[in-house]
C-alpha cells in the first residue's frame, strides 16, 4: 500500500486533500502533519512515501529539514510545493519533484503517478480480454479511448479499434502507467504523444488516416497540455 504524507505547518490538510482521488487501482493511505515534530514521528528510517512537503517560504529550517529527511529516510520522496521563484532551490535540494502554486488536486496526482512509475515495475503494454482472446497493446501504439456508455472503444495505430465491455473510468490505471495517457475529457483517455496535430475542432494522430472530431474548448486545453501550458 502506497503511503501520500502531506505537512503544512499549522494547517492541516485533510479536509481538502480527502476529496481527491489519487488512483483507481492502487490501495493507499493519506497521513496528515501540521508540524515538523509530526511529521518527524511519523517518519521512520525505514518508512517508503512520498511526502509533499507544502512550503510558502521556504527559509532556512525547511531547507535543513528537507535534507535531514534526504538523509534519515532516503525511501521518502520528497515533492516540494511551493512558490515559482522557489524551483531553483529545489533542483539544488534534489528534491523528487516541484509543485508551483497554487496547487491543485491535478497537480497532485500527476506527482503521485509519477511516483509510482519509480517505485513500482511498470509494464509498457497493456491487456485486453476480446472475444477472439487477449490482446496485448503496447502503449507506444495506443492512440486514444472513447467512452460509449457502458463500453469503450480503443485505437490502436493501424489497426480496428476495438470495442470492449468496461466503462472508461475502468482504463484509468493507464495514466499512473504512462505520464503521456491522460485523460483530458469525461469522454476520453489521449495517449499525447501519438496526436499528429490539433486542428480548432479536430485530433490527427500518427499511423491513422482519419480525424478525430472534438470541441473547440477540448481542442484548446489540448494545446495547451501539449505547449506544457496546463495547470
Amino acid at each position: 500500500m502506497d503511503t501520500l504524507i502531506f505537512y503544512k505547518e499549522k494547517e492541516n490538510l485533510k479536509e481538502t486533500i480527502q476529496q481527491i482521488r489519487f488512483s483507481q487501482q492502487r490501495p493507499y493511505t493519506l497521513h496528515f502533519a501540521e508540524s515538523k515534530q509530526t511529521l518527524q514521528n511519523q517518519l521512520k528510517a525505514e518508512t517508503t512515501a512520498i511526502l509533499f512537503y507544502f512550503s510558502s517560504q521556504l527559509n532556512q529550517q525547511d531547507r535543513i529539514f528537507i535534507q535531514t529527511i534526504h538523509n534519515q529516510c532516503p525511501a521518502v520522496l520528497v515533492c516540494l510545493c511551493s512558490s515559482p521563484t522557489y524551483a531553483l532551490d529545489a533542483w539544488k535540494l534534489d528534491v523528487f519533484y516541484f509543485l508551483d502554486f497554487p496547487v491543485t488536486g491535478q497537480k497532485l496526482k500527476f506527482a503521485y503517478q509519477k511516483y509510482i512509475r519509480i517505485i513500482a515495475e511498470v509494464s509498457d503494454q497493456f491487456s485486453i480480454k476480446t472475444s477472439e482472446g487477449v490482446v496485448k497493446i503496447p502503449f507506444r501504439d495506443l492512440q486514444y479511448l472513447k467512452a460509449n456508455g457502458n463500453y469503450t472503444s480503443i485505437y490502436i495505430k493501424k489497426k480496428k479499434p476495438l470495442l470492449i465491455t468496461k466503462q472508461l473510468n475502468q482504463f484509468m490505471f493507464l495514466t499512473e502507467q504512462d505520464s503521456k495517457i491522460q485523460r483530458m475529457h469525461r469522454s476520453f483517455i489521449f495517449n499525447l504523444r501519438n496526436i499528429k496535430t490539433v486542428g480548432k475542432k479536430e485530433i490527427i494522430f500518427y499511423g491513422s488516416v482519419e480525424s478525430l472530431a472534438i470541441s473547440q474548448s477540448l481542442a484548446i486545453k489540448l494545446k495547451q497540455e501539449l505547449l506544457g501550458k496546463s495547470s
